[in-house]
């Protein structure tokens, strides 16, 4: 086993009343089931520093390396290690619930380290665990170069897949081939994916459940299809009695979601808010949902058909079940996307149109297509379109422009020539312009759209990550002034990608658009310059 160097950093709001040696080990030991359950030779080692975070209670350093996680993430242990459905709060008020009673730590920690390396997982392969990992291969694959095992393996890390099929894994590290990742992630992929809950949960939840509402997988799975265009996997029950009554996590590949908590066999959820329930003489409390953290109304299930003829929508606890996974398979369809499933698409489309399909064979490998279909998908962009997808791939072309000129042009227009890659899926979004247009308009126009200032976009260019911590000072402190606003982001096409990967995993309810990916009708709403 190989060291690894974790360095839990906490808030100077937590106080001095911290069972440090508590908290360590429920750290360790959380860190220890990450790495096994990826497969990795690493033993964790963990020390604790005293620091000044600005946003967060927690962070951890692996390495040398800050990894990053929503911000969302303490409000979401907070709720469910209080038994309680999401909401958001202030980082004062989870600290104060820590302090009133020390022992409360040790498991928020714990939940906290497996869910921060669980969405960082791509950098726990260091190079000496790599080394390491090598060695547990065949002999014939002592010499194998760790930079290009690294390259292989930490994709297929970063989509939360187990490396422990050593086998198929050594047998594939023996072809000659430039796309062994996604190879080895199509065959490694779970095709199924539990969701897990204590027997007496699962007891509760089916035998409370009508014939319609257990077949709301089903719908959910053919909507979420509908919508995004993307095969999931078969989900199944898995009995866990690690979990608390009502409680569940969903397995998104090979490594666990965050727990949550499910409704009581009293309540249901509601579309709607308080203040419209009470209107109509129905008592409720607040909530928020899964799907967009949208506030709505959590009332009692004895006034579900009251509420219904009303014209809501009611979520019963199975059915606040389904929404609840339903949101998870949506935010992280990405995970779900192969070759094969790229492969099929593209068999779909060569029904009707077999020369496009043919020209886009020619162009791409299914690797690279697979790759920028999940790109698109890991931003809630649809692949219903595939002929128009496949379109934009074969007739890619590019002008560089200066950034302060305008061309009249089709061609995508960047300040300097991207990499293939990024180009065919700065161009795909462009394309598909309508379809991005349509969705950011949705709840409201004109669209209300946050602008970067020319400072701050040139230094996301020259310098992203010391521009990252400005911008999302600035996002914060919009998004605290206008919490009911679905925020989205407009900037330079060939800056795009990067302003995303910059923001996404801290705010991934932050939308990040191209001016070209908007129809030049649409109206918007400028609400602050960033």
């Amino acid at each position: 086993m190989i060291a690894l160097k974790l360095t839990l950093l906490l808030d100077e709001a937590l106080g001095e009343a911290i069972d440090v040696p508590s908290a360590l080990e429920a750290a360790q030991r959380a860190a220890q089931s990450v790495c096994e359950q990826l497969g990795l030779p690493a033993l964790p080692t963990l020390s604790l520093e005293r620091a000044k975070l600005p946003y967060r209670l927690a962070a951890l350093r692996l390495e040398e390396t800050l990894c990053r996680h929503a911000d969302s993430l303490e409000s979401q242990l907070f709720s469910a290690q209080r038994h309680a459905l999401y909401a958001p709060h202030h980082k004062a008020e989870i600290a104060a619930w820590l302090r009133e009673q020390p022992e409360r730590l040790a498991p928020f920690l714990g939940a906290f380290v497996e869910a921060v390396l669980s969405q960082n997982a791509a950098l726990l392969l260091t190079e000496p665990i790599a080394a390491a990992y090598r060695d547990q291969l065949p002999e014939a694959l002592m010499d194998y170069p760790i930079e290009r095992l690294r390259q292989i393996l930490v994709p297929l890390l970063a989509l939360r897949v187990s490396l422990r099929a050593h086998e198929l894994i050594a047998a594939a590290l023996q072809e000659d081939s430039d796309e062994l990742s996604e190879a080895l992630f199509a065959a490694l992929r779970p095709k199924r994916l539990p969701i897990r809950c204590s027997e007496a949960t699962l007891r509760a939840l089916t035998e409370n459940a009508t014939e319609e509402e257990q077949a709301l997988f089903s719908l959910m799975h053919n909507g979420l299809f509908e919508e995004l265009g993307v095969q999931l996997p078969s989900l199944a029950f898995v009995v866990d009695d690690s979990l608390a009554f009502n409680q569940f996590r969903l397995h998104l590949n090979d490594l666990p979601s965050l727990v949550w908590q499910g409704l009581n066999a009293d309540q249901v959820l509601v579309n709607g808010t308080v203040e419209q329930l009470s209107a109509c003489g129905v008592p409720a409390q607040p909530a928020y949902t899964a799907v967009n953290g949208r506030l709505v109304a959590l009332a009692h299930r004895a006034d579900a058909e009251a509420i219904r003829a009303e014209g809501f929508y009611v979520w019963t606890p199975f059915g606040h079940l389904v929404l609840q996974v339903s949101a998870l398979l949506r935010q992280h369809s990405a995970l779900f996307m192969c070759q094969r499933l790229a492969q099929r698409a593209l068999e779909q489309i060569e029904i009707a149109f077999p020369a496009l399909a043919e020209a886009v064979r020619t162009r791409l490998s299914t690797a690279m297509l697979a790759r920028l279909l999940r790109a698109l998908i890991a931003e809630q962009v649809g692949l219903r379109n595939m002929r128009a997808i496949c379109e934009a791939l074969v007739t890619y072309d590019y002008i560089v422009v200066p950034p302060d000129q305008i061309a009249f042009d089709d061609r995508l227009q960047v300040s300097v020539p991207l990499p293939l890659e990024a180009g065919l899926l700065a161009f795909v979004r462009k394309r598909l312009s309508l379809q991005l247009t349509q969705q950011a308009a949705r709840e409201r126009t004109p669209i209300p759209v946050y602008l970067l200032t020319p400072e701050l976009e040139q230094a996301i260019a020259e310098a992203p990550e010391q521009a990252c911590q400005r911008l999302l000072t600035a996002l914060r402190e919009q998004l605290a002034q206008r919490p009911e606003l679905t925020p989205i982001v407009l900037c330079a096409s060939d800056k795009r990608a990067a302003l995303r990967a910059l923001i996404g995993l801290e705010l991934p309810q932050v939308r990040v658009l191209a001016y070209q990916e908007l129809v030049p009708e649409v109206a918007l709403q400028p609400i602050a310059r960033l």
